[in-house]
């Protein structure tokens, strides 16, 4: 085993070791709009002589290698391109973990140095990632152009690092180049600057050095920063072999102190000046509103819908399979009608009068109804925008926000018929068709609307059992009402798996009942499994629908007059598309949810719980997605894991504020 480098004794720290520096608005507004803004003079010549000692004492103890740790050898591939750099610089990465005087000079300047990085990126945490010395030999090559977030463990928009000039940077001995905005494709900027001086620059922008076409060195330090929480990507980078090891993709977060010290963590926040936009006014976004109310933040809760929890009056008619004590959060159980009964099962509507309205009350003026949320952006990198609609005034606003809360559910965004979810061929216009024959819902109508109907039920979850258990009092009353059921998967025997211990009483008993209507063969005229929907095609004159159907043999349903279509739904993630949230391929729920929810062994719903306040974290800082929503396509959530959620998430806030 390799011993442990010898540490050149450095003198002790005298003094700060930094000149204060104020920013201004201008300042913080140009480096936004550029991506870099340079300091003259951060040093003063005593303090530069100081980091001189200290760095150049600790490049010569590393004998000017990269990387110098008993635990680097070649496996770790961090000296990979030592070669191309041996002709650009003379690099030594982390000096601070092997060095306690280079350790001590930079956390010492955590208050201005990460103070200024913190402001420029308008963020309240600022951790090292790494540190670089970095000496320009005479007549080195260029250093190429890139950016550095893409090269790093962790993806972030508010990346930020500082090079400090050791000495003077000149046009002729390779001083830092900038493209500023890079993505409006401005001519390039060369930065030269005294020593003492340094630059920030966003982890974003395309910058480079020119080559050194002087017969001296060219030395400086630079230190690579990024915000809290942040989350691995899978990519090396710095990382040893034992680290990757250890770390996990979308679950590890880059917090521990000694690997990834804090250089600045500003305390002093004004919750009043916190704003929090909650995106749907269910049970869960409306519990969002009772802590938001609590903690003493500002919020406004939009509902696209007439009324509250909009989603839940789709099917405001049906009964919960969970009484109304597992549906009630600890904030506003105190809410709740006096005459209540915890143990009864209600219906949509009773659960929103019983309990969902009492406690929308207390949130008022803050719920805006008919406001149906667009598109949701940055703004200004630290802050969120949201386009929203106002459905009276038919107008667009924007409203300006800290912190996003998506708890807009998934029900209002039903699955297609088609082959996995491709809508099948017009059934984007039926959809939005007035009046369609097709309903993504499950069906309220009085049954003798549907006497003598042709009828067609798509889809095998507790939705479309529940349509199925209606559709077979409508074939008993009306017996000459014609039943089709269409579902894409493959059945052995039942299409619902009886479990005699289901904790639910109300799903086993529909499960029971569904099972015995699928075997009674003189409710359902025909019964097509392992069978998908291609085409719908509906005539104006006769206002019926022939469905294609994608079987063997091919076969065509005619004359239909209504379609019935529980095939499930997801998440609409239009409203983030502009934002950088990582999710899962399989789920399509945010990617730290999605791990923890799929190494999770509770097959029984009742017995799920959070998974943490870090399973809540996206790759959007103050971006969270709750309730239903959270869990992508997966159909076990229940209301007890969301008010759980909604409890993590606030925690994660006041941890920061």
């Amino acid at each position: 085993m390799s011993s442990l480098p010898t540490i050149t004794p450095t003198p002790p720290l005298s003094g700060p070791v930094t000149n204060s520096v104020s920013l201004t608005l201008a300042d913080i507004n140009a480096y936004r709009e550029n991506g870099y803004h340079v300091i003259p003079n951060l040093l003063s010549p005593s303090q530069l002589k100081q980091w001189r000692t200290i760095i150049f004492s600790a490049i010569k103890d590393r004998a000017e290698r990269k990387y110098k740790f008993p635990t680097v050898n070649e496996e770790d591939h961090t000296n990979i391109d030592f070669d191309y750099y041996d002709n650009v610089f003379t690099q030594s990465v982390n000096l601070w973990q092997t060095h306690d005087s280079v350790k001590q000079i930079l956390l010492e300047s955590g208050e201005v140095i990460g103070k200024i990085a913190a402001e420029l990126e308008g963020i309240d945490c600022v951790r090292i990632w790494h540190d670089q010395a970095l000496i320009k030999e005479p007549f080195a090559n260029p250093t190429a152009w890139h950016l550095d977030v893409p090269y790093w463990s962790f993806t972030s928009l508010h990346a930020i690092s500082v090079w400090i000039a050791l000495d003077d940077a000149t046009l002729e001995n390779g001083c830092m180049y900038f493209m500023p905005g890079s993505h409006k494709q401005w001519p390039t900027v060369a930065v030269p600057m005294k020593a003492g001086s340094a630059s920030f620059h966003s982890g974003l922008l395309i910058h480079g050095a020119s080559a050194n076409m002087t017969s001296e060195r060219k030395a400086a330090m630079a230190i690579q920063m990024m915000p809290d929480n942040m989350i691995f990507n899978g990519k090396q980078n710095i990382l040893t072999k034992k680290q990757m090891d250890e770390l996990r993709i979308g679950v590890s977060v880059f917090n521990d102190d000694n690997l990834n010290p804090i250089l600045i963590y500003n305390m002093t926040f004004d919750k009043q000046s916190f704003f929090i936009g909650i995106i749907g006014s269910g049970p869960i976004g409306l519990e969002c509103g009772l802590h938001a109310l609590k903690h003493g933040y500002q919020f406004i809760i939009f509902e696209s819908g007439d009324d509250i929890a909009n989603n839940i009056r789709l099917w405001s008619h049906v009964q919960l399979f969970t009484p109304l004590h597992m549906n009630v959060s600890l904030l506003g159980k105190d809410l709740l009608k006096k005459d209540h009964d915890n143990n009864a099962f209600l219906t949509g509507s009773q659960y929103i009068e019983c309990y969902l309205r009492p406690v929308s009350y207390h949130l008022q003026p803050n719920i805006r109804l008919r406001h149906q949320v667009i598109s949701i952006g940055r703004y200004h990198t630290n802050r969120f925008i949201i386009l929203v609609e106002n459905k009276d005034s038919g107008c667009e606003e924007y409203f300006i926000v800290d912190c996003v809360i998506d708890a807009s559910g998934t029900y209002n965004n039903p699955n297609f018929v088609g082959p996995n979810n491709v809508p099948a061929i017009n059934e984007r216009a039926l959809r939005i068709q007035i009046p369609s024959p097709m309903t993504y819902l499950i069906p309220n109508f009085k049954y003798e609307q549907l006497a003598g109907k042709r009828i067609v039920l798509i889809g095998k979850g507790y939705s479309a059992a529940t349509s199925a258990l209606y559709l077979a009092k409508v074939k008993e009353a009306y017996p000459e009402t014609q039943l089709y059921w269409i579902i894409k998967q493959s059945i052995n025997d039942l299409p619902y798996c009886k479990n005699p211990e289901d904790p639910l009483e109300q799903r086993r008993q529909l499960t029971d009942n569904i099972n015995q209507i699928y075997a009674d063969k003189r409710i359902f005229t025909d019964i097509y499994v392992n069978t998908v929907v291609t085409k719908l095609t509906y005539s104006t004159s006769s206002t019926k629908v022939d469905i294609t159907l994608d079987s063997s043999p091919p076969k065509v349903l005619c004359n239909i007059d209504y379609i019935i279509a529980n095939t499930g739904s997801q998440p609409d993630r239009n409203l983030y598309a502009n934002l950088n949230v990582q999710e899962c391929y399989r789920s399509k729920g945010p990617l730290a949810l999605a791990v923890k929810l799929l190494s999770s062994s509770n097959a029984d719903c009742l017995k799920q719980t959070s998974h943490g306040r870090n399973s809540m974290l996206t790759t959007e800082k103050n971006f969270f997605i709750v309730g239903n929503k959270s869990y992508g396509k997966q159909t076990n959530f229940i209301l007890q894991v969301g008010f759980e959620q909604v409890n993590d998430v606030f925690q994660l806030i006041n941890e920061q504020y």
